[in-house]
Formats: C-alpha cells, structure tokens, sequence
C-alpha cells in the first residue's frame, strides 16, 4: 500500500466503522444467525427497505463480515459471528456503543480541546459527566453496561493468564472495584474456590440480579454486589483489583480510589491493576489512540510505565502497608550483588555476550526481563545500557530494552537495515535463530537471576 493510500485508508475509516454500526443497529446478524438467507428476506424480516438493504449487506460483504452468494443469498462470516447478540465473545456492545450517536458526537471536539488544553468532550456536549449521564439517559447505560459485559469476556482471559502463576492461597476476600456484573470476579472465584468475592458497583448497575454473572457461573454463594462509590470508601478485602478502571480518571482522582483501597484493606492487602500501557515511542500500540478516545470521554488517559510508577508513588501509605521500595528490598540487594559481580569481570560478561548472540547475528538490540518493580527494571536499565557491551561484530548494542515481569509489549527490533515488529512477551519468547529477530534473557526468580544470565 503506497503511502497515499495509507492516507486514504485513514481518511475513509469512519466509513467502514458506521457501515458495520448500521449493520449492528438494523439487527442484520441477528437475522442470519440462524443461517443464510437471501436480502430479500433479511430485509422483510427486520421491515427494511429492499433496495437499499441489500446494498448495505454487499458493503459488510466487502468488509468481510458477510459472505454473498451468486443469489444476492447471504451468510455470515466467522468475524461476522462476533457481531450477533447471543455470541459468548460477542463485540454487538461495544459497536453500538463506540460508533452510537453519543461517542460519535465527542470527537468533533477534539481540535478545541487540544487547542483550548481542556479534555473531556462529554461534558462540553451534554454539559455533564459521562457516568452522570448513564444515570439521565437510561437507553445510554443500557448500551454502555452491555459494551463493558462485551468487553468483559476477552479481557478475563487476560487477567485469568496474568494471574496463573500468583499465589492466591494466602487471601480469602477479593474485592472487584468497578466490576460492572462481575463476570471477571465470577472467573476469578470460579477457578479459586476458597476465595469470596465482592463486586463494588454503581447501585444502577447491579440492580437487575437478571445481569449479573455470580450465578450464571455457580458462584453466587461466595459472590456479594454492593452498591457503592469508590471515591468514598471501599469494602474491607485482602486484595482488590481494577480492570480499565484508573484509565478514566485523572491522576487525584486515581490517588484517592486508591487510597480508599489501602485504607480498607486487611494488612498485607494488594492491588491489582490492570489496564493498557502506552510502549515506547518507536511502536505503534492500541493505548496510544485509546488514550484519545479517553481525552474525549472524561478526565482521563492511558499511561506509560513510568506514569503508572509515578501515580503509586504518590500514593500515601497508611501503618503497615510497606512502600514498594521495601518490599522489593531483597531483590535490590541481589541485582546489586549480580551487578557488582558483572562488572569485576567484564570480560567474561563479553564471552559470554559473544557465545550467546552467535545464533543471532543480525540483533542490534537486546531485551531483558527482570522481576521486582519498575524502580528495579529502570535501575536496571540504566546501569546496563551505557555499559557500551559488543556483541558478535556489532561494535555496540543499538539499545536495551527492559520490561518488568509479567509485562507483554509489542517492541519494534532492529535487525541490520530491517525493521520487524515483534510482540515479546516474559514467559513465552525467546529468539529465533531463523530470522535473526530477537535475543531474550529470560529468568527465573529475581532481576539478580536476569543480569545472571549475562554471565552463565
């Protein structure tokens, strides 16, 4: 695709978004859920115009979310699937909700917002906050609770995968802040059974038992909803978790849901989070146009690690609950040992380079997973990338890259003049000697076991 058409595709997108929203709308994938059928009796059945429905069923064709027989007979395709009502991966919510007449109407105000330095589109249209005015327009926050339950299902995945490894067995109260019908907290409850859990919800949200997931997956008796605001308090949990719940707000406001957390929470209680990170500038990422879309919708953004490292610093800590610092104190001790011991023999710490690079003899850039917390990773970061290590002919490495453990970030490598986007993941990537595309040091328990690996 030349570069004009890559314009033009851009430029022509909200095409194809509010052909598929009409499609959503009209209800044509519910029609032909059951099987194809021809336009003629797709648009009998919805009352729809015959000419001009079928001309809209040719366009989702063209979009690959119908398929069109010789007969004008259609069906739909495996994408297509998503987009009917009772699909259990079903995207229907999260169309109606983001090519809807209220978040359409948002983005006409992004150039004066950008220009004026004042975020939050919803209250420049309808001159009140977003979840203020789910609570006026009741057919709004039937579409927005529905686009979250849709969302709800890919992103438990996620959270459930994050979360394989951690040890839940020291906590018995689980606390879902924001989790609209708790399907995710169900998930969680479902695959640990010793654990209770309670869904902190808007009032409005959890009012129709009809929609909400504890009993649908055979955890009702462990699960409690509770109406509530997190600005104010939060139940009493051994750990809580937010999923894409501090991208809506602002820094002070993400301190004080915090700080209603902490302040609840039973000693040694944590908190999960669980939200995009904006990558580094090189790569091209999802967050860095959801972070627009949240400037539209309220007071919030998407935030890089650092941003998300900053925000918990400013957090205050009441009596017993240790500073990140602290608790990753034993980890600190070790990387400085592991780094003392690399640097008094930097010549082994280069054979060793050497032998391991031999398979990747194009990599000009090298990334290394560490465990602790971000003020770990970026120490590591900085001691290391200066070092000015070569590495199989390359007289120095382009860059380090670090990723804190358990993080998942599309890198975009560089490989002699090539460039190749790669997703490197801690658990599950190592380089590929075919392509030249990557070398990882993986490791085992500790940043100390990740600089280890330098030298073994």
């Amino acid at each position: 695709m030349s570069s004009q058409e890559k314009v033009l595709d851009l430029i022509f997108g909200r095409w194809r978004s509010q052909i598929l929203y009409a499609g959503v709308k009209l209800g044509i994938f519910d029609a032909l859920g059951a099987g194809s059928k021809t336009a003629a009796a797709t648009a009998h059945e919805l009352g729809l115009d015959p000419a001009l429905a079928y001309r809209l069923l040719r366009a989702l064709g063209s979009l690959e979310l119908l398929r069109e027989d010789n007969d004008r007979t259609f069906s739909l395709t495996e994408t297509g699937e998503l987009l009917r009502s009772d699909h259990p991966q079903t995207l229907r919510g999260v169309t109606l909700l983001e090519e809807g007449p209220e978040h359409y109407a948002l983005w006409k105000h992004l150039p004066a917002m950008v220009r004026d330095g004042k975020q939050n589109a919803f209250m420049r249209e309808f001159g009140r906050m977003a979840f203020d005015h789910a609570v006026r327009d009741a057919d709004y926050a039937q579409v927005f609770d529905n686009a979250m339950s849709s969302y709800s299902s890919a992103q438990a995945e996620w959270v459930l995968n994050a979360l394989a490894a951690f040890d839940f067995s020291k906590m018995t109260h689980l606390c879902d802040v924001g989790g609209g019908h708790g399907y995710m907290l169900a998930r969680l409850l479902a695959r640990y059974p010793h654990l209770e859990g309670i869904v902190l919800e808007r009032a409005e949200v959890i009012s129709d038992s009809t929609r909400l997931w504890a009993g649908k997956l055979g955890v009702s008796d462990r699960c409690r909803y509770v109406a509530g605001d997190m600005f104010k308090a939060a139940p009493r949990a051994d750990a809580y978790i937010m999923k894409l719940i501090l991208h809506d707000w602002n820094d002070d406001e993400c301190v004080r849901i915090l700080q209603n957390q902490l302040a609840a929470a039973t000693p040694g209680g944590r908190v999960f989070i669980v939200e995009h990170v904006i990558p580094d500038p090189e790569t091209s990422h999802f967050a860095k146009l959801f972070d627009i879309h949240m400037m539209c919708w309220g007071t919030g953004r998407e935030r890089t690690q650092e941003e998300y490292a900053a925000l918990l610093d400013a957090l205050k800590l009441p009596d017993g609950f240790a500073p990140l610092k602290q608790i990753a104190s034993d980890a600190e001790t070790r990387y400085r040992q592991a780094r003392k011991k690399a640097v008094s023999a930097p010549a082994a710490c280069q054979q060793a380079l050497d032998e391991k690079l031999q398979a990747f003899p194009g990599c000009q850039r090298m990334l290394v997973a560490v465990i602790g917390n971000l003020d770990t990773a970026n120490k590591f970061h900085d001691e290391i990338r200066p070092a000015g290590i070569r590495c199989s002919g390359i007289e120095n490495l382009r860059d380090v890259g670090v990723i804190h453990h358990r993080q998942r970030l599309p890198l975009r490598l560089k490989t002699g003049d090539d460039t190749f986007g790669v997703h490197a993941g801690f658990d599950d990537l190592q380089g590929d000697p075919t392509t030249n595309r990557l070398f990882l040091l993986r490791h085992e328990n500790d940043a100390a076991t990740a600089f280890a690996d330098l030298l073994q």
